[in-house]
């Protein structure tokens, strides 16, 4: 079973059920979207609908499609029992009464507006009370080492983030952006980095934790491996009731997920690492294995404390290329790599199974390791060096201040030759070096002593200027008017007229990006969102009537296409306004279309803006 409010790119079916939206993945049996919760009298309702376009074998109009599109949609018997089990599916989850228990243990924790204590965490020194994970490498230690180096106010892009340890210290004094390739990197950012609204959590009354027959991951593939049965069963209850959660408030599921996986780290049979499994006679494992979850789950949710921001912090799941490729400028861009041979997604793999909650493991392998674990290129000799070149030539063309790398002086990569690499950057490069205290050191068979390097690179201004002026350029977005218009006498902004779904996401879309919007109304022409429109109820219904509209367009359109250096301009529209404007069309001209309703809209918008 995928997780369940997760997106993916296979067909699914699109509910309209009394302003509740649904989206079912047909393919994999799986409920991938849902606006509200779900009432008993909206599954029977459901349900019947189902089995009468069933029986009826006409199912094209609870199919959401665009107007365009008047194909009929042949549905096969393996269709027909998905359906069913699908629906049967929705009434086992979502049983109205558990939900309403569930949404009153929110309502009553967690108010509208509630004032929260806002808690000092970080001043001179790192806090030693919070530790987002346990996790490898010196991060932990070496945050005060590197502080002094970001100044109030920088925009801060963290781009190997880890356990999100710098965000979390710098989050009261700079704006924050975190990036990650591991998905549980993200989930934790999502809780300490982006997450202003709940600053503590209230422990999950043990009634309220809600089992289901699909969420077995857990026991079928870690019993007696990780963990004991007990404890997967346990585990997998409370990432069924988390998904609930999800469906109620998103930024509440990233906090209890959090402490999830704080639990995992704590209560797994290894040394600390999820890399293998240890000898189930040792103390420490029959230790850990008399540990009930959900007592552990609380105390991590007890412990749990975020800090308010004044800034608008953003996180991501991406490679390092792919997001500074497609950013805009920040000041300062912070990069802590790999060092040695060891991937670090092997020593996290339960946490990344856990946050994902998928199938995507390899039994072959004696730890149960995931099939898609990332390999990071700076983890062989014979590509670090490169890895280096590639990630500080895209650094140095956004950052606006400086590039800060840590690296340890054990690394694959000889701190001389990384010096001399940064030096084809900036040939001012500062390296400064700090012993670090490790308790393996004792252990170890080499006599060099592990220091943490800061290479710290300053940007020229006029390095960086000419690839930033062209994101400064603005976008302009095109739309047509909608069939659905506010029904109120008089005269009214066309914005506020026009109440249709994909027009009142396009108005959205242009107002969260500061693009600016322009309206192609069948009545009155080129429209802008001030202009005022009376009522009126026209569209273009064939090409003759679009070829007409034409000269209240065009020479409109042309006029402030020549006044205004537009880099981007997006059209959201059909087939037939298209054509209205097609003379027009050039290289700048980017068209959204979709073949899969809203649904496809609002996946499509997200993706032009992700990367800002």
């Amino acid at each position: 079973m995928r997780d369940l409010a997760h997106n993916v790119d296979l067909d699914a079916s699109f509910f309209n059920l009394d302003e509740i939206q649904i989206q079912l993945d047909l393919q994999n049996n799986a409920l991938v979207y849902l606006n509200k919760p779900l009432d008993a009298s909206h599954l029977n309702q459901l349900r019947k609908i189902v089995e009468y376009k069933i029986k009826t074998r006409n199912i094209n109009d609870i199919i959401f499609k665009l107007p365009e599109s008047k194909s009929r949609k042949r549905i096969s018997s393996k269709s027909i029992i998905l359906f069913r089990n699908i629906i049967d599916f929705i009434e086992n989850f979502f049983e109205y009464d558990y939900q309403e228990k569930l949404k009153k243990f929110m309502k009553s924790n967690f108010k509208k507006g509630q004032k929260r204590v806002q808690l000092t965490l970080f001043n001179d020194t790192v806090s030693e009370e919070i530790q987002t994970l346990q996790y490898r490498g010196n991060e932990t230690q070496i945050i005060n080492f590197i502080r002094p180096n970001f100044t109030d106010g920088d925009v801060v892009l963290d781009l190997m983030a880890g356990s999100q340890n710098l965000g979390l210290a710098l989050k009261k004094s700079s704006k924050i952006i975190s990036n990650d390739t591991q998905y549980y990197s993200y989930v934790l950012g999502k809780a300490y980095i982006e997450n202003n609204q709940f600053l503590e959590l209230s422990v999950i009354p043990k009634d309220l934790i809600h089992s289901h027959p699909s969420f077995n991951l857990f026991q079928k593939y870690y019993s007696d491996v990780y963990f004991t049965r007990t404890q997967c069963k346990e585990i997998d209850n409370i990432r069924a009731t988390l998904e609930v959660i999800k469906m109620l408030n998103k930024n509440l599921f990233f906090c209890y997920l959090t402490c999830l996986l704080q639990c995992l780290d704590t209560v797994v049979r290894t040394t600390g690492y999820f890399d293998g499994s240890l000898d189930k006679t040792t103390l420490k494992v029959k230790s850990r294995e008399s540990k009930a979850i959900y007592e552990e789950f609380s105390k991590k949710i007890r412990k749990f404390k975020s800090t308010k921001s004044k800034f608008k912090n953003r996180c991501y799941n991406l490679s390092a290329e792919e997001l500074l490729t497609n950013i805009t400028s920040v000041d300062v861009i912070y990069t802590d790599p790999p060092y040695n041979h060891q991937q670090y997604s092997r020593y996290y793999h339960i946490l990344e199974t856990g946050a994902r909650y998928d199938k995507n493991i390899n039994l072959s392998t004696k730890g149960r390791y995931r099939r898609d674990e990332f390999k990071s290129d700076f983890c062989y000799e014979d590509r670090a060096e490169e890895s280096f070149r590639l990630i500080l030539n895209l650094s140095y063309k956004k950052a606006k201040k400086k590039i800060l790398i840590s690296y340890t002086n054990k690394g694959l990569l000889d701190q001389l030759r990384l010096l001399e690499i940064c030096q084809e950057f900036d040939s001012d490069v500062k390296l400064i070096e700090k012993e670090i205290k490790n308790t393996r050191q004792k252990t170890s068979k080499s006599k060099k002593i592990e220091s943490e390097l800061l290479f710290i690179l300053t940007v020229k201004d006029h390095d960086w200027m000419a690839d930033f002026i062209p994101n400064q350029k603005k976008t302009l977005v095109i739309t047509s008017c909608s069939k659905k218009k506010d029904q109120s006498r008089g005269r009214m902004k066309s914005a506020a007229r026009y109440c249709g779904q994909l027009f009142n996401l396009t108005h959205k879309f242009t107002s969260n990006n500061d693009y600016e919007l322009l309206i192609i109304s069948a009545k009155y022409g080129l429209l802008k969102p001030d202009d005022l429109i009376e009522n009126y109820d026209l569209r273009l219904q064939n090409q003759k009537e679009a070829l007409q509209l034409k000269p209240k367009v065009i020479p409109q359109l042309k006029k402030i296409l020549k006044e205004e250096d537009y880099e981007r301009i997006i059209i959201i529209m059909g087939k037939l306004y298209r054509k209205v404007i097609e003379d027009l069309v050039d290289e700048r001209f980017v068209f959204l279309e979709s073949k899969n309703g809203i649904f496809d809209y609002m996946k499509k918008m997200s993706q032009l803006t992700k990367y800002f």
